[in-house]
């Protein structure tokens, strides 16, 4: 909008339907500025945006006075995607651009009810030494209860020798995972497979799922 005078600033509405009711998120600081950012959207979920101007009043202007809002413009938002920036596996209940585990990544992934995708980073190891959940026998991860890609990336996720009993991933009824470019290994249980035990949807590309034992059934993979 060519006219920045008299004070004054834009005023964004957002709605989850296109005809509203909309509802003001923020405002920009003036008239002047071309740019503003809405923050805690959910993902892979469409939003509708509106602007309207706001200009105090001044001079003859005795009254304020807002515009209608603009046309509305729709906006889809990306799926989780969730980064794991360290080998460690620490779990302080929140995964973030400077610091996500991969048991961070797992949990925000199964709690932000949308298909989510976790990558792993290049090449790096990610050894689990202790137990997680006692679902099925030891698990060394979260439960996967959503729809999760796993990238990633020719990492490897291994038990630690120090721990005897420790399988790597449970997937449950209402879970899907997808394995890409990972190397799964030596997994360990007395109740079904050692590396990953499905209940729900597995898919395995271009990925290693081996050296696990079970003294059940299917150490590799069960279901």
């Amino acid at each position: 909008i060519p006219y920045t005078g008299d004070g004054g600033y834009y005023e964004i509405g957002i709605a989850s339907n296109p005809v509203g009711p909309f509802v003001v998120d923020g405002t920009t600081t003036d008239k002047t500025d071309e740019t503003y950012s809405v923050t805690g959207l959910e993902s892979a979920t469409t939003y509708y945006l509106v602007v309207r101007t706001f200009t105090p009043s001044h001079g003859d202007q005795k009254n304020d006075l807002t515009s209608e809002w603009s046309n509305v413009v729709s906006v889809v938002t990306d799926d989780a995607i969730y980064n794991v920036t360290t080998t460690e596996m620490a779990d302080d209940g929140t995964c973030d651009a400077a610091n996500c585990s991969l048991i961070e990544a797992i949990n925000a992934a199964n709690a932000d009810g949308v298909e989510s995708t976790i990558n792993l980073q290049n090449s790096a190891t990610y050894s689990l030494s202790s137990v997680d959940n006692t679902t099925f026998g030891d698990n060394g991860l979260p439960l996967i209860t959503t729809s999760i890609i796993f990238n990633g990336n020719d990492a490897t996720i291994t038990r630690d020798e120090s721990i005897d009993f420790l399988r790597i991933f449970y997937v449950t009824t209402s879970g899907e995972a997808e394995f890409n470019h990972i190397n799964i290994s030596n997994g360990v249980s007395s109740l079904g497979s050692g590396g990953i035990y499905n209940e729900g949807i597995v898919r395995v590309v271009d990925s290693a799922v081996t050296g696990h034992t079970s003294d059940d059934s299917g150490a590799a993979i069960g279901n």
